[in-house]
């Protein structure tokens, strides 16, 4: 990047220029990251299996998972039709199918 300036009459003119950059593509090995994902899907689906009725926030703070993440393997698991919310919205919970 370059950077230039000159004094006018009534202030000052700035410019910034951008040189491109040819970035070289990375390969990144989805093995682990696949594997991480599965096996937390795989822990969340036996912890409801072992104490039925949590809630999201229950089961994040017991996975030590974002909320956020639990959400979306939550949400691949009823999709699957492997669990259930059972319940008001206050006080239901998860349940295996």
């Amino acid at each position: 990047m370059t950077f230039e300036y000159e004094e006018s009459s009534d202030g000052f003119l700035v410019t910034l220029r951008y040189q491109k950059q040819k970035i070289s593509s990375v390969s990144v090995p989805t093995e682990g990251i696949s594997e991480g994902i599965s096996e937390g899907i795989k822990l969340l689906l036996e912890h409801i299996r072992k104490a039925p009725g949590k809630r999201i926030p229950q089961l994040s703070e017991y996975l030590g998972t974002p909320s956020k993440t639990i959400e979306r393997w939550i949400a691949d698991l009823r999709r699957q039709g492997r669990i259930e919310y059972r319940g008001s919205k206050k006080a239901g919970g998860y349940y295996i199918k």
